[in-house]
């Protein structure tokens, strides 16, 4: 392709601006250059974003695109997400069992004591107002994962702040790899805690193996810790801002487990918590939506778009919790899809239904559009979100 065909390339930030532009895109795939100048493809489309995802003509890349590589490999996280098969399988296969649907379902008794405990919390928050963010959203998904993995309380604070550091957008190689040691060194010592006193989680489990040395064995707890449970804070927070605002799905949420189950399938594809999309490498030639890709060219399966496309669903822009079940994005497609979303299914069923079964009149303080956003973070939501009841 000489310079006088190449495609034209537009600026591409993430903005609102940007993101608004999407929807008079004619093209479903564009190539756009983002904010440090790379040039990618940017796919908008449900279809094509799911070829990306479950194809195997387009693999992991390496690194995030939101966070520099550099040349230590063994210090790095993220084996579980950027490899393809077959180390991928390798990394996967004895977590999928933990994961699985039957496993997380009996986990919900306590993860239904859990959230009640923090709703006591909330409740003797005085002039019934509190930050949802503080006593519930953040709590409750962290408890449980914490749990899970067999990771004593001790360490949650550190963990929090060094989860934050992971998902941050913008950082220097020098900031990421500060921020990886950190995270890398302190589930070591969990590690080396849990040698000597299990807490019969499944980081023993993974010990018990011994398939992984201890630095992979952190890589794979700090893994699950990223995406276990600030995805649950910011559904959380941003399913309260939309149900405030529908009456009819608030009451579908405490109707029973069909109607509950149907309404969060719903809030998860209306609302699209990975708001910069996720990343692949083409690993040949490929024609994608009227596109020539190029082997070793970077594609954007941009998740927020796929879930409003209206080839997914009519109406596509309307949460509408009477939907017929539709395959969203959300969860990714083929075999990278989320090793927790039975896990966040549950988790958001037990919490929204909790929630609003405990505040029947709860709603936001102020109103959502003049609340800070997560925009410097992968994992979208709300920086504090006061409510009232």
């Amino acid at each position: 392709m000489n310079a006088s065909t190449q495609p034209e390339t537009t600026s591409f930030d993430f903005s609102e601006k940007c993101l608004s532009a999407l929807t008079s895109w004619s093209e479903q795939v564009k190539q756009v250059t983002l904010a440090t100048g790379e040039k990618v493809w940017l796919a908008k489309g449900y279809e094509e974003v799911r070829l990306i995802l479950s194809d195997a003509r387009f693999g992991a890349g390496d690194e995030p695109i939101h966070r520099p590589s550099w040349s230590e490999d063994e210090r790095k996280i993220g084996r579980l997400l950027h490899n393809d098969a077959p180390e991928h399988g390798w990394y996967r296969q004895p977590l999928n069992k933990v994961f699985s649907a039957r496993r997380i379902q009996r986990l919900e008794p306590r993860i239904r004591e859990i959230t009640r405990e923090q709703l006591d919390v909330l409740s003797k928050r005085q002039n019934r107002s509190a930050d949802l963010i503080e006593t519930f959203a953040l709590p409750v998904p962290e408890r449980v994962i914490h749990e899970m993995l067999g990771i004593l309380p001790v360490f949650r604070s550190q963990f929090r702040e060094i989860i934050e550091g992971l998902l941050r957008r913008g950082q220097t190689s020098e900031e990421s790899r500060v921020v990886v040691d950190q995270a890398l060194d302190c589930m070591c010592r969990v590690i080396e805690e849990i040698r000597r006193a299990p807490t019969g989680g499944l980081l023993d489990e993974l010990i018990a193996t011994g398939q992984f040395a201890d630095v992979v064995l952190a890589d794979l707890a700090v893994t699950l810790l990223m995406g276990g449970y600030l995805t649950i804070t910011g559904m959380v927070t941003e399913s309260v801002a939309v149900l405030s605002q529908n009456s009819v799905a608030r009451r579908n949420l405490l109707a029973g487990a069909l109607q509950s189950s149907e309404t969060v399938e719903e809030l998860l594809r209306y609302i699209t918590v990975i708001q910069y999309g996720v990343d692949r490498v083409a690993r040949e030639h490929i024609r994608l939506g009227g596109q020539e890709i190029k082997e070793g060219d970077r594609v954007i399966a941009f998740l927020p778009a796929a879930n409003r496309d209206p080839a997914l669903c009519p109406h596509p822009e309307e949460m509408d919790a009477t939907r017929r079940r539709v395959r969203h994005a959300s969860f990714g497609f083929g075999p990278h899809q989320c090793l927790g979303q039975q896990l966040a299914r549950v988790e958001l069923e037990v919490m929204l239904a909790e929630l609003f079964g405990r505040f029947p009149h709860l709603r936001p303080a102020r109103t959502c559009e003049a609340l800070p956003r997560r925009i410097e973070t992968v994992i979208g939501g709300f920086d504090r979100f006061p409510v009232t009841w």
